[in-house]
């Protein structure tokens, strides 16, 4: 089994997760981060863990419509609605997706397949054709994902966050 790289952490800058594919890019690009970095860095998530309030709009409200998200898998639905029932408790965590990291490549594709992320900003990076063209020049391997994703964490620690009256931190 293939053990993840460790390097110290950086202090990331905040990207928001409801915001448009092509604000994020921007925010990106404006600090010499692309698009592959951008899927590298979207990626890394597949091994982490969600607040509810972070994805429950997809849950019983997506885009207002007062209804799930309809790309979402029912069975998925059903699950998430029981780890973050409506009005529940907010600050619960959950596996980013239902699937265990192995290697890296098999997860993101069986993500894509069974549409099954919480993440609204991956369901918009496929949409936006952003992923598969990725994906097709990253190794499968879970080594390579890594290496791959060493630029983009060191770049986006990188990033000096604004504070005080220039911005805001949560």
């Amino acid at each position: 089994m293939l053990v993840p790289p460790s390097f110290p952490v950086l202090i990331f800058s905040p990207l928001l997760p409801e915001e448009s594919v092509a604000w994020t890019q921007g925010q990106l690009l404006s600090c010499s981060l692309n698009t592959t970095d951008l899927v590298a860095l979207s990626g890394a998530h597949t091994f982490g863990r969600a607040r509810c309030q972070s994805f429950t709009n997809r849950l019983y409200n997506f885009s207002g419509t007062g209804s799930p998200d309809q790309t979402l898998n029912s069975t998925y639905l059903e699950t998430l609605s029981e780890i973050c029932p409506q009005n529940g408790n907010s600050s619960v965590l959950t596996n980013f997706d239902p699937v265990t990291p192995t290697l890296l490549m098999q997860i993101i594709s069986q993500i894509f397949k069974f549409r099954k992320a919480c993440s609204k900003a991956i369901k918009a990076f496929q949409l936006a054709g952003l992923i598969p063209s990725t994906l097709s020049t990253t190794s499968a391997l879970i080594r390579a994902h890594f290496e791959s994703s060493w630029n983009p964490m060191i770049k986006m620690g990188n990033i000096s966050p604004l504070t005080g009256t220039d911005g805001e931190i949560d």
